[in-house]
Formats: structure tokens, C-alpha cells, sequence
């Protein structure tokens, strides 16, 4: 699974005493880099990240690693507690501050275990601050699905799809079926529906999971190439799950139309969904129409070089 960058906007900055809490609690520490959960847009909640304290991660560089995340939980409870004292327990800002506190172990920690109680005080927490129908509630939910997603997809049915669902009807019931937001729950839970399909036999091409990513992903798509542009990379890696889903489904011939419609956009080919490009995803679907000596010409591409390497050699003008 492939989690986003997140960010959130607002004039609310962290109190100096609270920033200098985290870097205390990260000072002289490694880090491996990972994403964190899905990007926010919302201005309706204070930050809990300044500009300074960012200033101070990226001059300094990762200070967190997966080993010592653990030993630094303490600093960064302390910090919770200051933000607690001055916004209130069940306040927005608290919400934000747990919700950046898993965020910080996941990006220079890589630890998704240790993130996960984050997430989940972060969406108790929300529910209290914002009540049901404030939109910044669907990105906890969906956090928090992403990252359970992550430690135990086994337990997709029970503990993440019901969260994914939830966050996509209040995105369409508070922001409505058409906007950039619930397009991305769109997106996430057709991704979710298709890896649980491929981890759990994959062998049913009429799975009612694949019938459902297929409507998902046929209304996100036109709506986030609207707001977004088709260039984006999340359009074009929405077009790559579109193939990946038509290929489950043994419809060759649209899955074929899809990533050659790829390959023809040049570098969206590459933005790939998992580790296919759109040229590995379309030798599937000749070899799946019989079309043998085709797909083993394609193939030859993939072996030659690097997707960005065919982009180059394809589309000379452009780099």
C-alpha cells in the first residue's frame, strides 16, 4: 500500500514551548524515510506543526529511526500534554497533535505499530471536537483506515472497510458525490478492494470487491482529472488502478485500450499504481487476447531499460 504525504493549512501556529518539546524528543536519532497518511486541505483547524519546527527537521535532517522511536514515545507524550493543557483534550488542535505525532513515527520512524494508537486517539478525539458532519473528520477516518490497513490487512473487512465507508459517505453527504475529497476516498477504497482481492485468492474474476473498485475508480476519475489536471501523478496512478482492476476482471480488451492510453500520455506510463508501469500492465493484456508476438515485443521494452528510459527514447522533446 502506498501512503500520501500529509499536510494541513492554517494561521494557528504551535506554541514555541511545544516545538521545543519535539525537538528535544527527537534529538540524535536516524530516520528512514516512509509516507504518511493521506494529504489534508482543510483550514479549519489550528496546525500543530510551525513553520519553524519544520524549519528545524529539515535543517537538521531525520531524527527519528524505527529503533528508537520507541525511547522517544515519553518526549512525545509530553508534548501531547502541553497541547492538551493549553487547546483542551478534546479540542481540534489535540486532534491535529495526535494525528502529526503518528505521522512524525511513520515519516522518520517507520513505525506504523507504535502510529496506530495515534490515529485511533486522533479519530476519538475528533469525533468529540468536530461532531459527524465536519469534513476534516473524514481525513481521521481515513487515516486511521489507511494505517490499520497497513499493520493488519488481514483484518481489512472488519476494521478498515467500515471506516473507509464511513468517510466516504460524509464526504459525499457533507461536501457532496462530486468533489475533489470524496473522489479520493474513491480512490483508496478501490485500491483497498483490489489489493484485498489479489491477497485473498484472486481466482473470482466476478468478485463483487472488483465490481465495486471498477465503479469507484470510473467516478473518481473524471472528477479528480477535473480539479487536479491529468497530469498529476495521482490521475495518472488512477489510471494505472483502473487497468490493474479491468485486468482482475479478465476484461482484456478495455484493460488494453487503458494502458495503451497510458503509454501514449509518455510520462504517465510511469506513474504506476504498484509495480507494474503501464507498459508491464499492457503485455498482460495482449498475452490475455492471444496476442502473443505483440506482448513479447512490448516485453522486450521492459527488459531493454527503465520506463523513464522508454519515455526518453519515445518523446525526445520532452526531457
Amino acid at each position: 500500500m502506498t501512503l500520501t504525504g500529509m499536510a494541513r493549512t492554517s494561521p494557528t501556529p504551535l506554541p514555541t514551548v511545544a516545538a521545543a518539546v519535539i525537538v528535544l524528543a527527537l534529538a540524535g536519532c536516524g530516520c528512514k524515510p516512509q509516507h504518511p497518511p493521506a494529504a489534508r486541505h482543510s483550514g479549519a483547524l489550528g496546525t500543530f506543526r510551525s513553520a519553524r519546527l519544520q524549519t528545524l527537521i529539515e535543517r537538521d535532517g531525520p531524527l527519528l529511526s524505527a529503533d528508537t522511536a520507541a525511547g522517544r514515545l515519553p518526549r512525545l507524550e509530553a508534548t501531547l500534554a502541553i497541547v492538551a493543557r493549553r487547546y483542551g483534550e478534546r479540542s481540534a488542535e489535540m486532534e491535529v497533535a495526535l494525528t502529526d505525532t503518528g505521522v512524525l513515527l511513520i515519516t522518520h520512524g517507520d513505525r506504523f505499530d507504535l502510529a496506530l494508537p495515534y490515529f485511533e486517539r486522533a479519530l476519538t478525539t475528533g469525533r468529540a471536537a468536530l461532531g459527524p458532519d465536519h469534513p476534516e473528520l473524514g481525513f481521521a477516518l481515513a487515516d486511521l483506515a489507511q494505517v490499520r490497513y497497513h499493520v493488519a490487512p488481514e483484518r481489512f473487512r472488519s476494521d478498515v472497510e467500515p471506516m473507509m465507508e464511513e468517510a466516504l459517505a460524509l464526504r459525499r453527504r457533507v461536501l457532496g458525490p462530486d468533489a475533489p475529497e470524496t473522489a479520493g476516498s474513491e480512490r483508496q477504497l478501490a485500491g483497498m478492494l483490489l489489493g484485498f482481492w489479489q491477497t485473498h485468492g484472486g481466482d473470482d474474476p466476478t468478485s463483487a470487491d472488483l465490481r465495486a473498485a471498477s465503479q469507484l475508480v470510473a467516478h473518481a476519475l473524471p472528477v479528480l482529472q477535473a480539479a487536479v489536471g491529468k497530469e498529476k501523478i495521482e490521475v495518472s496512478q488512477l489510471r494505472h488502478l483502473q487497468v490493474e482492476i479491468a485486468l482482475a476482471r479478465g476484461d482484456f480488451p478495455a484493460a488494453d485500450a487503458l494502458a495503451l492510453g497510458l503509454m501514449e500520455d509518455g510520462d504517465a506510463a510511469c506513474f504506476r499504481w504498484s509495480e507494474l508501469d503501464a507498459r508491464q500492465l499492457r503485455v498482460q493484456a495482449l498475452r490475455g487476447l492471444g496476442r502473443l508476438a505483440d506482448a513479447d515485443a512490448l516485453a522486450k521494452t521492459v527488459e531493454d531499460g527503465s520506463c523513464a528510459q522508454w519515455v526518453r527514447q519515445l518523446l525526445p522533446g520532452r526531457h
